[in-house]
């Protein structure tokens, strides 16, 4: 039996179980959302970086990432970035990542030397006052104390001077 209104031509293809294959659409005179483009966007490449560390120090880091609502890969794409950022710069990227290992700015050798200065005027002092109130020079058996130590022994002298230790 044959229908009147039956196209001829390639035969039809009966779908086997699981074949989910659909006939390609055709593009020409389709409409598209605005802001849409017909092809999908290409995600950019993508590598992998592995690094060993010290155990305890990943739980620490993770934690403190954590802390903060950042993952460990956030954090190695924000230290990625922060190298390109700094890449014409690398003495500014070590300053960065590493702040004690970086050598002192000139804002910062100025106020230790103007700490320095402090102290041995503060020094100076000392033996001013020590001079005037005859007080003799440390005792050779306290070379070997630090000088807290020394002045809680200095401390203790006084106050039994004063009777207020036995």
């Amino acid at each position: 039996m044959t229908r009147a209104n039956a196209v001829v031509g390639a035969p039809v293809r009966k779908k086997a179980a699981g074949d989910d294959s659909r006939p390609a659409r055709a593009t020409r005179g389709a409409r598209t959302r605005p802001g849409l483009s017909a092809k999908p966007e290409q995600k950019p490449a993508q590598s992998q970086v592995n690094a060993r560390i010290d155990a305890n120090l990943k739980a620490s880091g993770d934690a403190a990432l954590a802390a903060a609502g950042l993952t460990p890969t956030q954090a190695v794409r924000m230290l990625w970035s922060l190298a390109v950022r700094y890449q014409d710069e690398p003495e500014k990227l070590r300053t960065t990542l590493d702040p004690d290992s970086a050598e002192p700015s000139a804002d910062e050798l100025a106020e230790r030397q103007r700490k320095a200065a402090a102290y041995h005027r503060c020094l100076s002092l000392w033996q001013d006052v020590r001079t005037t109130m005859n007080i003799a020079e440390q005792d050779p058996e306290c070379n070997e104390l630090s000088d807290r130590e020394y002045t809680d022994l200095l401390r203790d002298e006084h106050f039994r001077e004063k009777g207020y230790l036995l």
